[in-house]
């Protein structure tokens, strides 16, 4: 393969990495954005099974929102189980639901947030390559004019 073939083929390489690390960085906010609002379901939950009853107060929905309430018992709640699918439950079982969405969000990403610095140091190292490759290719081009012009 020629210098030329090769520098083509390490662009393009470098143009895929691009791809895959906006891909992986975009899963890594959407997770990110998931852990945060089963964190703000847990916390919710915690609140509840602490107070057991709500006389007069604030029930938070999510992170920005506090629903006001007069007098709240809540024994069982209705549990996203994933596709559109609710089971009722109690309190302390949807805790350890959300609890282990939670745990299992942030596994997948961990292992997005290992394969997005492995792309990231393929794409340093790549760049490198280019780098070093163009370097020595303006270096022998500077040689040769030097050797051609007139003593």
């Amino acid at each position: 393969m020629s210098e030329q073939e090769r520098i083509a083929v390490l662009v393009q390489a470098i143009k895929s990495l691009e791809e895959a690390i906006a891909v992986y960085e975009t899963n890594a906010r959407l997770l990110t954005s998931l852990i945060q609002r089963e964190e703000a379901v847990k916390d919710t939950l915690q609140y509840l099974s602490e107070r057991g009853v709500l006389e007069k107060g604030y029930l938070p929905l999510g992170e920005s929102v506090m629903l006001p309430v007069d007098k709240l018992k809540v024994p069982q709640v209705l549990v996203n189980i994933g596709s559109g699918y609710y089971v009722e439950s109690s309190l302390e079982r949807a805790l350890a639901i959300v609890e282990e969405r939670i745990r299992t969000l942030s596994e997948s990403l961990s292992n997005v947030t290992r394969v997005l610095e492995d792309l990231k140091l393929r794409y340093q190292a790549i760049q490198a390559e280019l780098a070093s490759m163009v370097s020595k290719q303006e270096g022998s081009t500077l040689a040769r004019a030097a050797e051609s012009r007139p003593k």
